[in-house]
């Protein structure tokens, strides 16, 4: 909660929770437990939604995507997912956002009929590859993963719909617990693409 209350007061108006494992329902000494894992992903999100538009990532199998039905997902990145994933998150009017990186990747997936789609890791092909991938894909709603400020001025300058932060801004605050390190870095995320 307090790494979500910085992103939301920093002025992040979406963000994504990690969609929980079916191993992650076992509890300390390895026994299953009877809890749904969804019961705190929705919690979260019923708290955070007035204030964000709350979604889900890491959604793969079609148990995933009814999880994230239940909890009330406002949208869910999907990545590799399985058959029938897609069709149940249509079905719930959930848009689905799937990973995909090379041209050929993101053109297959944006054929899928999806609401967008996720380049990661973006920067694998250096900075000019959001301008590249526009020119050879015009039509793909794009969604990057940019590390950097530069990523994010590049992306957005290049057409993307948005951008997602992912390990870069949050890997350090969940073994530090600095939080003020980490409402700078996303304020400066968040003044990147007001910027761009």
């Amino acid at each position: 909660m307090p790494v979500l209350e910085v992103l939301v007061q920093e002025g992040l108006t979406a963000i994504a929770l990690p969609c929980p494992r079916s191993d992650e329902s076992a509890d300390d000494e390895g026994t299953d437990t009877p809890q749904d894992p969804s019961a705190e992903l929705t919690g979260l999100m019923s708290m955070y939604s007035f204030r964000a538009t709350v979604g889900i990532h890491g959604v793969r199998t079609t148990a995933d995507a009814q999880l994230a039905i239940r909890a009330g997902a406002r949208f869910a990145f999907c990545l590799f997912p399985e058959p029938g994933v897609l069709d149940a998150l249509r079905v719930a009017s959930i848009p689905a956002i799937v990973t995909a990186l090379t041209p050929t990747e993101v053109e297959q997936a944006w054929q899928g009929a999806v609401s967008a789609v996720h380049v990661r890791p973006a920067e694998v092909f250096g900075s000019g590859y959001a301008q590249s991938l526009h020119e050879l894909v015009p039509d793909a709603s794009l969604i990057a993963t940019a590390q950097n400020r530069a990523a994010v001025e590049a992306w957005l300058r290049a057409g993307a719909t948005a951008v997602s932060f992912g390990q870069s801004l949050l890997s350090r605050v969940f073994l530090s617990q600095d939080y003020s390190a980490l409402r700078q870095r996303v304020a400066e995320m968040v003044s990147a693409v007001k910027s761009a």
